[in-house]
């Protein structure tokens, strides 16, 4: 499993199966450092769709691929 993510849209970088440990883990991090109302707006992010999580990849891992299109 990789390192927490840092920001929100780390979360989107990871492998699918991580996406909602990972953001529990962020929000509760978020939450113990007083910042309660980050922590309940990562804890409301929705886990993306398989298409969505391989575009997402895609567009991160071949930006000049995409930028084409």
């Amino acid at each position: 499993m990789e390192a927490p993510a840092r920001a929100p849209e780390d979360l989107y970088a990871l492998p699918l199966e991580e996406f909602t440990p990972a953001r529990d883990a962020l929000a509760k991090e978020l939450k113990a450092a007083g910042r309660k109302d980050e922590a309940a707006e990562v804890k409301s992010l929705r886990k993306p769709s398989l298409a969505a999580w391989a575009l997402n990849r895609a567009a991160r891992d071949h930006p000049d691929a995409v930028e084409q299109l």
